[in-house]
């Protein structure tokens, strides 16, 4: 089985979501901004065995001119295992 890419629509998040989903040593999120994220998702044949991988980018909205229109910032891994765990639910596994 060749790879297979997902990637999510853009999902619109609020300020206290946001604050959730990254990672606290990097927090630049200010106490009034909102964000959006978008995930990838990797599903590959290793071996006999299915792999999964969630990757995300994450974007707190801000005025400043940015191709992206904000500025990237890294997950903290909850996104990341929130998505593996509904996956893991969904195919009957663990």
């Amino acid at each position: 089985m060749p790879c297979r890419l997902i990637n999510t629509r853009s999902i619109n998040v609020d300020n206290r979501r946001l604050r959730a989903i990254v990672d606290k040593a990097e927090q630049r999120v200010g106490p009034n901004q909102d964000g959006r994220y978008v995930l990838t998702i990797e599903v590959k044949k290793v071996e006999d065995k299915m792999r999964v991988v969630v990757k995300p980018v994450i974007i707190v909205t801000s005025a400043a001119d940015n191709p992206l229109g904000g500025l990237p910032v890294p997950s903290n891994g909850t996104l990341e295992a929130e998505h593996l765990d509904a996956i893991v639910k969904k195919v009957g596994g663990g």
